[in-house]
């Protein structure tokens, strides 16, 4: 059984009002939304995995991660995060180390991903010469 549309958008509104204005999740929110979900009398599983699913999603496109083959310094962090923040409503910021990578950062924000490590830029150029 799916969301009608009607309930699709309620859902949505009750996501989009659990971050405050400057982006945030609001911890309180979440748990007075779940207790009103889990409240219901018919399709509360329906309304609670559809919340869970855009919330995290949601999240997802707030948090920067940033891979690297070493950690990142504070300020390396801070000058990637104000440049991605121009187009991106960035709250969170994380650093994954990845020893896979020769050199170069991979970004990822929601769904896209900005690669700038030594392996992509010569996928790149392999790519280009196979035209």
């Amino acid at each position: 059984m799916k969301l009608n549309l009607r309930a699709q958008k309620l859902v949505r509104k009750l996501v989009t009002t659990t971050f405050s204005k400057d982006g945030n999740l609001s911890e309180s929110k979440v748990k007075e939304y779940l207790k009103m979900i889990t409240s219901l009398k018919s399709s509360r599983l329906i309304f609670l995995k559809a919340y869970l699913k855009i919330l995290k999603s949601e999240v997802l496109k707030r948090t920067l991660i940033l891979e690297s083959s070493t950690v990142l310094n504070q300020v390396e962090q801070t000058k990637i995060s104000q440049v991605f923040a121009k187009k991106f409503q960035v709250t969170t910021v994380l650093n994954q180390i990845n020893p896979s990578l020769l050199g170069g950062i991979r970004v990822k924000i929601g769904d896209m991903l900005f690669d700038n490590t030594v392996a992509g830029k010569i996928n790149k150029i392999g790519e280009s010469i196979r035209g």
